[in-house]
């Protein structure tokens, strides 16, 4: 559509399969004495090349044994802040952060003051409490684009009265308790239990449907701006949504708020075409589709495209642990013969993808669900 713009394809080095494999690390061989004292003038270089090290991914001994070895060289010198080896110790630090921004998925605590963050490496879920007196906004919307966490909408409660809102701002991690927040163009209409989604193609952002809205936008990334998408056919309330092929966006399901029940059908857009979202009835076991706040998941296998559809909270209101799958081709769905982990709703409308390949996601009560790609298969992580 004229809203959107094609993205250029961007490779990746095929090379570098390690985010941190060119990074200056303080691991546990390095030779600590050699930055006690300060180098002379052309040795930096040299002191980089004696704390460069390799840091493997999923390792968490090393990861432990690299943190120890790098709070032991900065407590040494610490008492000489002029040393030019301290400022480079600073600057490592300040690189660390930085990478980890490109790994790590942050989850603000609706209606809360605190950060939960996963960190693959580590393999573990942490949650950082805020100093300030303002809460997440309710329902607000989430969308894991790295380095950033972008979030929209919500209600706050305003006297005895919840108002909806329609800000726009991204999150990311600058130190181990500190976030930087930017304010970006507000969307065009206030949004709660929305979906919010990225489109890597056209590098921009969607928000789709909501309590009481059929309304539908797209953030251009690069022009800093918000337009229209055609309304879709029904208000859908938790709702989710994924990408199929680059240019079919598809949003599933869902609570009609209007006429009080659950959606068993889809909506799809072509965004190459100048035509509106497509009503669709798939084939399968209506009572397994009538949910909302629920997730997708999109892949591909022998060249058809599937979306996985988990959890979310069934006609009965309760969570559910049903794991669905939805065939593109014959616009079917039809239940896995495997659940999830455990019952859950879920944070965000989609799942991320790492740089290690693999998709996470967080459920409502905080725990994570991840997928491995090679294969159908979910994992719970319960640690907090």
């Amino acid at each position: 559509m004229n809203t959107l713009k094609r993205a250029s394809c961007i490779k990746r080095n095929s090379n570098v399969t390690d985010p941190y494999a060119n990074s200056i690390k303080f691991g546990p061989n390095m030779d600590l004495n050699s930055i006690i004292t300060p180098p002379k003038e052309g040795e930096i270089k040299a002191v980089i090349e004696v704390v460069r090290n390799k840091f493997e991914m999923d390792c968490e001994a090393e990861i432990e044994e690299h943190r120890k070895a790098c709070i032991e060289s900065i407590n040494k010198i610490n008492g000489n802040k002029n040393s030019p080896t301290f400022n480079l110790v600073i600057e490592v630090n300040n690189m660390k952060w930085e990478e980890r921004n490109m790994t790590e998925l942050l989850f603000p605590e609706k209606g809360g003051k605190s950060i939960y963050i996963f960190n693959p490496l580590l393999n573990k879920i942490e949650q950082i409490f805020l100093d300030t007196e303002d809460e997440f906004p309710i329902s607000l919307a989430i969308c894991n684009r790295l380095p950033y966490c972008f979030c929209c909408g919500g209600k706050v409660k305003v006297d005895d009265d919840y108002v909806e809102l329609n800000d726009f701002y991204t999150l990311k991690r600058t130190g181990i308790n500190n976030f930087e927040k930017i304010f970006l163009p507000p969307m065009l209409e206030e949004k709660t239990n929305h979906c919010l989604f990225e489109v890597p193609y056209y590098k921009s952002i969607c928000t789709l449907g909501g309590a009481n809205s059929k309304d539908a936008e797209v953030f251009d990334l690069e022009e800093k701006t918000w337009s229209k998408l055609p309304e879709l056919n029904c208000i859908r309330e938790g709702a989710s949504c994924a990408m199929i092929n680059d240019t079919l966006l598809f949003c599933f399901f869902g609570y009609d708020t209007e006429n009080s029940e659950y959606l068993t059908s889809i909506e799809k857009l072509d965004l190459e075409k100048e035509e509106g979202w497509k009503l669709m009835n798939p084939f399968g076991n209506k009572s397994f589709m009538k949910r909302k706040f629920f997730s997708c998941l999109q892949y591909r296998q022998n060249f058809e495209d599937f979306v996985f559809i988990l959890g979310g909270i069934n006609i009965l209101n309760n969570e559910s642990q049903d794991w669905m799958e939805y065939n593109e081709k014959n616009n079917t769905v039809e239940k896995m013969e495997s659940n999830m982990p455990y019952k859950s709703s879920f944070f965000c409308n989609s799942f991320t993808k790492l740089p290690n390949g693999r998709f996470y996601n967080l459920t409502s009560d905080y725990q994570l669900i991840k997928y491995e790609s090679l294969g159908k298969y979910l994992f719970g992580i319960r640690e907090k």
